[in-house]
């Protein structure tokens, strides 16, 4: 029987489709040929069609041909889309080879751009015996990812942590079945910063499944000093994502990291910290808490000692309250608030009487002349982060005698 230009019509989308059937007569079985086209298919309706467990939403158009072998059907598909959503992540511009048999899925290659990042899917599904679900399939799938975005990917994940910025590489591989599926992995960090302070590059090793994804502890081995981390992603009993994390810092120098007050490099901040942080929350939560303690560290040039600062942070602004050093045995206190909306920040900068004699010292160490006397300061100041220019200060020096 051969069937020509047959046109289907499905949820607004069409299909155009040619066949040949060849009937059994004793001598072969039944068989058949067939090829044809999709023309804006809603996916939604495949995934309901093969009781996939997955939410599947977009429209694709492409080319389909399957034949009837003795032990089953073998399938090509061949399809592209503008815009895929699944499980709420959109995948863009998508070009997608698939093959079929009676015994296996093969992803030749699912390329497409997942979170502004050239993204690459491949592998196999082997199939259930006889008319199982596929859900019982089993996957080897690789997933490699280049030039992930980070903010876009924490926009849609976890919006509630602002200030993310950067691109990170990934390889992954994901086994299990179609219905629980477990991956694992690496994220490669090569270029990231946090409020416009670099990240340190390094590799994550991550493991999970549908309901949790682990980061292994890790450690970042620095030039000098090390740091520690951990995380965990997870579904709670009402279903809804939570994440939690921890990070802990030793013996850090900072001056591998140049950071800049002018551009004479004998002003940068300089010394060796201890630090820990975590944070948890919720998609749209976040909560966290560091505290940054070191003996001694130089800034213009000037060394403030006994330095306890600690951070708060949450989804709108990043706070320091409470924060204290000594700049000649004189304690200083420091309150720093950042709007993460518009990187506005406000600073108040007091300190206790500084002697003179001591601070001309460090300061004019190679001057003939010397001061003494009494010294206190209380200063704001308001701008921009990352933009020195927009920085307007304002405040009371007190001299006594």
């Amino acid at each position: 029987i051969t069937l020509k230009n047959i046109k289907l019509a499905i949820d607004d989308g069409l299909f155009f489709l040619n066949a040949k059937v060849y009937l059994p007569n004793g001598r072969y079985p039944f068989a058949f040929d067939c090829n044809g086209s999709a023309n804006n298919f809603d996916i939604a309706t495949f995934a309901q069609m093969f009781k996939l467990p997955y939410k599947l939403k977009g429209r694709v158009s492409g080319k389909i041909s399957s034949s009837r072998v003795s032990n089953g059907t073998n399938w090509q598909l061949r399809i592209k889309s503008p815009n895929v959503t699944f499980e709420r992540t959109p995948f863009k511009n998508i070009n997608t080879e698939i093959y079929g048999t009676p015994k296996e899925i093969k992803i030749k290659k699912i390329a497409a751009d997942i979170f502004d990042s050239d993204s690459v899917i491949s592998g196999k599904i082997t199939l259930p015996r006889g008319l199982g679900n596929i859900a019982n399939g089993k996957l080897d799938i690789n997933a490699n990812c280049k030039d992930l975005n980070l903010y876009i990917l924490a926009l849609k994940l976890i919006p509630a942590i602002r200030g993310i910025q950067g691109y990170v590489s990934m390889k992954s591989h994901i086994g299990g079945t179609v219905a629980n599926p477990q991956y694992k992995g690496d994220v490669f960090v090569e270029q990231a910063a946090y409020i416009h302070h670099p990240l340190p590059k390094g590799t994550l090793h991550f493991v999970g499944d549908s309901r949790k994804t682990v980061i292994d502890p890790i450690s970042i081995l620095l030039r000098e000093g090390t740091v520690e981390a951990k995380a965990k992603l997870f579904l709670d009993a009402d279903k809804n994502w939570k994440y939690f994390a921890r990070i802990v810092g030793k013996d850090v120098l900072l001056d591998q990291f140049n950071i800049k007050i002018t551009d004479n490099p004998y002003h940068n901040v300089r010394g060796i910290v201890n630090f820990h942080a975590g944070c948890h929350g919720e998609k749209n939560v976040l909560r966290a808490r560091a505290t940054v303690k070191s003996d001694r560290i130089m800034i213009y040039g000037i060394p403030v000692t006994d330095i306890r600062f600690p951070v708060r942070l949450n989804q709108t602004t990043l706070t320091t309250e409470g924060a204290k050093a000594k700049l000649c045995d004189s304690e200083i206190s420091y309150t720093y608030k950042l709007n993460l909306a518009d990187d506005i920040y406000n600073v108040e900068l007091k300190t206790e009487e500084i002697d003179l004699a001591k601070l001309s010292n460090i300061m004019f160490a190679n001057r003939p002349e010397k001061m003494t006397g009494k010294l206190q300061f209380e200063a704001t100041a308001t701008g921009k982060e990352g933009r020195l220019s927009s920085n307007v200060t304002s405040g009371v020096l007190k001299l006594k005698d």
